[in-house]
C-alpha cells in the first residue's frame, strides 16, 4: 500500500472575484477529514489565514492562495519527484474556476477575471506539475464552477488528460451553498 499526500486549497476572500463564504470552511473540513480519517500522511494547506509552509526542501513558502505563492509552491516541490508510483496524491480547490480561451482555470485569491492568463492557474498547467510528483495516482477534486460573468466562457470542467477528477459542476453550472449548513453542498 503506498503512501498518501495532498494539497488542500480554500478561498473565500477574492481581491477581484466575489467572495465565496465558506470555501474556507470546506477547505478546513476536507483537510481535517483527510488528517483524521484518510490515512494522508503529508497535506500541504492554502487558506485564506494560513501559516507559512516549510518544505522538505527548507524553503519557506507563504500558504495564502495568490498566483505567486501558488506557483512557487508547485514550481520548487515538484521540480523532482518525490513520491513511489503506487502512492497517491490528492488535489482539492474551493475557490472560482474559469473556462477561457479553451482552456480552464483555478482563480487564486488575487486572480483577475480581465487578466486570466497572468493571474490565474491553468488546469492543465497544474496537472503537469502534479504529474512530476512521481506518482501514477493523481485525484483532483475541484469545488469550483465558471463565475456569473458568462462573458469569459462556457464553463469549467474539462478532462485534465486522464486524471481522476471529480468536478462540482458541469458546464453552465454553478456550485451551491447550503445556507443552514455553511457549506458547500458538493464538499458535504
Amino acid at each position: 500500500m503506498g503512501n498518501n499526500w495532498a494539497i488542500v486549497v480554500g478561498i473565500s476572500q477574492y481581491a477581484h472575484m466575489e467572495c465565496l463564504p465558506y470555501a474556507k470552511q470546506d477547505a478546513e473540513a476536507v483537510e481535517d477529514y483527510i488528517e483524521q480519517s484518510a490515512g494522508i500522511e503529508k497535506v500541504y494547506t492554502f487558506l485564506d489565514d494560513s501559516s507559512d509552509l516549510t518544505l522538505d526542501e527548507g524553503v519557506t513558502i507563504p500558504a495564502h492562495p495568490t498566483v505567486a505563492n501558488l506557483k512557487r509552491f508547485l514550481q520548487i516541490r515538484f521540480a523532482t519527484p518525490f513520491l513511489q508510483p503506487t502512492d497517491t496524491l490528492w488535489f482539492f480547490f474551493h475557490g472560482h474556476g474559469l473556462h477561457h480561451a479553451n482552456r480552464d482555470y483555478l482563480m487564486p485569491k488575487d486572480a483577475d477575471p480581465l487578466a486570466i492568463e497572468n493571474s490565474a492557474i491553468p488546469v492543465d498547467v497544474l496537472v503537469d506539475y502534479l504529474k512530476q510528483s512521481g506518482t501514477n495516482q493523481i485525484v483532483l477534486v475541484l469545488d469550483a464552477c465558471h463565475t456569473k460573468e458568462t462573458q469569459f466562457g462556457q464553463g469549467f470542467g474539462t478532462d485534465p488528460r486522464g486524471v481522476i477528477t471529480l468536478f462540482s459542476s458541469d458546464y453552465n453550472q454553478t456550485s451551491q451553498s447550503i445556507e443552514n449548513l455553511k457549506q458547500g453542498a458538493f464538499t458535504y
